[in-house]
């Protein structure tokens, strides 16, 4: 111990070893950024569709003559480059469309772990349309690793009949295509004869841990199980309505 109002001097070497952290993760990440950016900065109604287009085009923001269009654009891509730095997906799980794969393409090279190409329905020749317009390029640009449908988001026993229907329709074209959902089977297929059709469960933190000796018979199966928050964790437990997954 050193007494009052004395001081030492400490030699000290330091040895920094240099490192950065890799923009590919090894744990996968599902995540809803919605498209409100047009709210939050403004963007006139009918100036919205050229919006979208672009987008849907993948028209870089200086091609682009409109400059109330260019300039969301452009906040839309220094928001997407800043989350992916940030390692969050600029992705969206409620997509009725799917994604422009060139943007997908640069986003996977900067680190995007997972993309969803449709928020699959109960119409089974919707799906079936949008997703066989698709798939055959996502295959032939090797994104399928990359790639998952989802849906049936939070859905109780009494829809498992027709999820089962949705989602064995789509395993039986596309087998390699991972199915998604955050539905309330919490034996994670065990229980209810849902894991031939679903590939990924994503239950709520809390029923992740409540269930967690089912979760190492769920992935012996072949099946993935993941958790999500929703709108928490708070001390309290409540309902909500859920817009993240982990």
């Amino acid at each position: 111990s050193c007494a009052a109002g004395t001081s030492h001097d400490v030699p000290l070497t330091v040895r920094v070893h240099p490192f950065d952290l890799p923009s590919q993760r090894h744990l996968p990440l599902a995540m809803s950024w919605g498209e409100m950016l047009h709210t939050v900065y403004g963007l006139p109604g009918a100036q919205r569709p050229a919006y979208q287009e672009a987008i849907a085009a993948d028209t870089p923001p200086e091609d682009v003559a409109d400059p109330e269009v260019r300039r969301l654009l452009d906040i839309r891509r220094r928001t997407a480059e800043f989350l992916l730095r940030k390692r969050v997906e600029p992705d969206m799980i409620y997509r009725g469309s799917p994604p422009n794969l060139d943007e997908v393409a640069r986003w996977i090279a900067l680190g995007m772990t997972r993309f969803n190409v449709l928020h699959v329905t109960q119409d089974k020749d919707r799906n079936r349309r949008i997703l066989e317009a698709v798939m055959p390029e996502i295959e032939r640009r090797g994104l399928l690793p990359h790639a998952y449908v989802y849906g049936y988001d939070e859905v109780k026993p009494e829809r498992f009949p027709e999820m089962r229907e949705v989602f064995a329709d789509i395993k039986a074209r596309w087998p390699r295509l991972p199915i998604m959902t955050t539905a309330y089977d919490h034996s994670f297929g065990l229980d209810t004869g849902l894991k031939d059709v679903v590939d990924i469960w994503v239950p709520l933190t809390p029923k992740f841990m409540e269930n967690l000796d089912r979760v190492p018979l769920a992935r012996a199966e072949g099946m993935q199980v993941w958790w999500y928050t929703c709108v928490g964790p708070r001390h309290q437990i409540g309902r909500a309505s859920c817009r993240e997954r982990v």
